[in-house]
């Protein structure tokens, strides 16, 4: 401000001592501190975009040094490039299949009957169809469901394996496509083992779909799309308890856990969108020097000399960034007028851990307790009840969405597989499952009946918005140190993520400068230094001050004290009918000998809420008392309420979908709510207190 512009009133609630001396100096710190940031930044700055840029490319063009660098329609001769089987505008159809493995009896009498073994089909399909049609590579959050029922005579065997039950993807381009044209094909997956595995595990069953009249044998394009399929296991172990005692413990009940196979329910497909046209010379080359390689081979040891864990580890298929556009190439033999043309294959791929505890579901088989006496039904301590079937219904749910390279990139690896507690409580389960679903959520797998990103947005916003208030301070102080003391009191207590509690107590530590600041402000001292030393000392009130004081003390402490308590009483005694949407997620489990600490941190949770009201009550009256708005920037009071209505969306299910989770709506959120709306209108209709005047009468 200029000497020459008018001098303003100083604001009612100013912290600041007016001061005459010059700022001359500060000011050329200043500009030197922020000229020589700026030279820096101009240092710096083509290194990081550099950076940015190569890291991007390495993202999003794995494979850029295959690129032909044209388009289709520049290219003169068609022979001499790659194109991609599957572009942008071209729909297929995705198969999928479900094999169960034969057990150890059938197994052996196939080869006491002096058959081809090569003949021997080691899974038997229990479904096989086209279940997802007329999809494109841009497609996103495609949903399915296949129904089967899987008999369990194959899980009461002793010895067992997640691939014991599969699941199987063929991608089928609809006609007309280049698949019409395909005479020959080349796979990274050696001759020998493709068509041993072609004939022992299938991926789809012949003829197709299942139960379909058979009209001859595969030909050699059916062959080809079956090059570059998809397998997964649908079996994950968890534990459970035990159901057999321990040796010489005949009187003991024993629960400890066991290794149990359980059925994968949700599952996500993905296709990687990679369209580019590729040099035909450099893909030749990739693709012959990946083939002597692939599958585990070290280049001198044939595909007959490795193990059989090495061959199983070229059947479940190698990582995008290892195989990618290399998988499968296409001979095509075009006419009008006749040439040979070449294409690549898409890449597909499963989401490895998006499964949550809730959608892995238990075989219904028992333990062989192997000749050792099985606990009664009565002596079972464990919650978890499993009645024996010969057989069990499933839905398996599955989700369809092209990815590209640098999506894929960006979802980073699966991170640990979720673990079945069968000894959780209900909410916990729930808790679990849902934190399974918002993380998958995020990286791009929702359910049909979930909105995760707009929930995560809102949960953003309303951990990362800090209210600010002069009139009524002392009671928003002690508001913001109780849930600095709440914050710390989540971490005593039992959590599913103990981690984000730490995270989430050490975050609120940046409250406290701010709850010194509001001390700072309703006892009127600063902060002085003599020597070395801080000190502090009292500063006396302006004359606008003592002004603000005598229009704030009409509305008396006796008044405050008494709206504090009557909300108090309000939120504790009647809080019970005080929920406007009750929860949907199960009760929360307290445990007995935490009880007193869960009924502490009650307490505290309502007597915060009645500091917050009455403080921003407090400031609301003022403000209609001075018609001026004080205490706060308006930004920030916009900034609060929308962090409030965000809160409230939060349990509208048309904005998030579904939540498991979703806690209980109880008024008082709404009164905060309504508060704060009163305090937005005010600061859009009121003027704000203008600047401090340096010759204000201090005393």
């Amino acid at each position: 401000m200029s000497d020459s512009e008018p001098k303003s009133p100083l604001p009612v609630h100013s912290s600041k001592i007016p001061r005459g001396n010059s700022q001359s100096t500060r000011k050329y710190c200043l500009w030197i501190t922020g000229l020589t940031g700026l030279a820096a930044c101009g240092c710096i700055l083509p290194s990081v975009v550099t950076t940015a840029h190569k890291a991007y490319q390495w993202a999003a063009h794995p494979h850029e040094y295959l690129y032909q660098n044209q388009t289709l329609s520049e290219v003169a001769n068609r022979s001499l490039v790659v194109q991609p089987l599957i572009n942008k505008e071209q729909t297929f159809d995705v198969a999928v299949s479900v094999w169960v493995r034969r057990t150890i009896d059938e197994e052996f009498q196939w080869r006491e009957s002096q058959h081809d073994p090569a003949d021997f089909q080691l899974y038997r399909p229990l479904f096989s169809d086209v279940v997802f049609h007329g999809l494109r590579l841009s497609d996103k959050g495609k949903y399915t469901n296949i129904n089967f029922t899987m008999p369990t005579e194959k899980f009461r065997e002793g010895t067992l394996a997640a691939s014991d039950l599969i699941g199987t993807f063929v991608l089928i381009p609809t006609s007309p496509s280049l698949m019409d044209f395909v005479v020959d094909y080349s796979s990274y997956i050696p001759d020998f083992a493709l068509s041993s595995w072609q004939k022992t595990s299938p991926v789809r069953t012949w003829p197709f779909p299942m139960g379909s009249e058979y009209k001859g044998e595969k030909t050699l394009v059916d062959m080809a799309l079956e090059s570059f399929s998809l397998r997964m296991p649908l079996i994950r172990f968890h534990k459970i308890p035990s159901r057999c005692q321990k040796d010489g413990a005949v009187d003991v009940i024993s629960n400890d856990p066991v290794d149990h196979p359980h059925v994968i329910t949700w599952s996500q497909l993905q296709v990687v969108d990679e369209t580019h046209i590729l040099n035909l010379e450099a893909y030749n080359k990739a693709h012959e020097e990946y083939k002597k390689t692939s599958c585990g081979r070290k280049g001198k040891y044939s595909f007959e000399s490795v193990s059989k864990s090495v061959q199983r580890y070229c059947q479940w298929g190698e990582s995008y960034w290892e195989t990618g556009v290399l998988q499968t190439r296409l001979e095509l033999k075009m006419k009008d007028p006749e040439h040979t043309e070449w294409a690549y294959t898409p890449y597909m791929i499963y989401f490895l851990h998006a499964s949550g505890p809730q959608d892995l579901i238990p075989i219904p088989v028992h333990e062989d307790c192997l000749g050792k006496p099985a606990l009664e039904a009565s002596q079972n301590t464990s919650t978890f009840d499993l009645i024996d079937s010969d057989s069990m219904n499933i839905t398996w749910h599955i989700s369809f969405s092209g990815r590209t390279p640098a999506k894929l990139r960006r979802q980073g690896p699966p991170g640990p597989e979720p673990i079945v507690d069968h000894g959780q409580s209900d909410y916990h389960k729930v808790v679990e499952q849902d934190f399974i679903e918002l993380a998958n959520g995020i990286k791009g797998f929702r359910k049909p009946d979930a909105h995760p990103r707009r929930r995560a947005f809102l949960i953003f916003m309303s951990s990362n918005t800090v209210s600010i208030s002069v009139p009524g301070t002392l009671f928003l102080a002690v508001h913001q140190g109780l849930q600095v003391l709440m914050a710390w009191m989540a971490v005593l207590l039992p959590s599913h993520t103990p981690s984000s509690d730490w995270t989430q107590a050490m975050f609120y530590l940046v409250y406290l400068p701010l709850i010194y600041r509001m001390f700072r402000i309703v006892l009127r001292f600063e902060s002085v230094w003599k020597g070395w030393i801080p000190t502090f000392r009292k500063r006396g009130a302006s004359h606008s001050e003592r002004t603000s004081e005598r229009l704030d003390a009409t509305t008396s402490w006796r008044v405050r004290l008494s709206l504090l308590c009557t909300l108090f009483l309000l939120f504790y005694f009647v809080e019970d009918h005080l929920v406007l949407l009750p929860a949907l997620h199960p009760p929360l489990p307290k445990e007995s000998s935490l009880a007193l600490l869960y009924w502490f941190r009650d307490l505290l949770y309502d007597i915060d809420r009645c500091f917050w009201i009455t403080g921003l009550l407090s400031q609301l009256i003022l403000n209609t008392k001075s018609e001026r708005f004080a205490g706060n920037f308006k930004l920030s009071v916009f900034l609060i309420w929308l962090k409030e209505t965000l809160q409230l969306l939060s349990f509208v299910s048309a904005v998030v979908g579904r939540v498991k989770t979703r806690p209980a709506l109880l008024w008082p959120e709404t009164l905060l709510w309504c508060v704060e709306t009163v305090l937005v209108y005010q600061a859009v209709t009121l003027p704000a207190v203008g600047p401090v005047r340096l010759d204000d009468d201090e005393q």
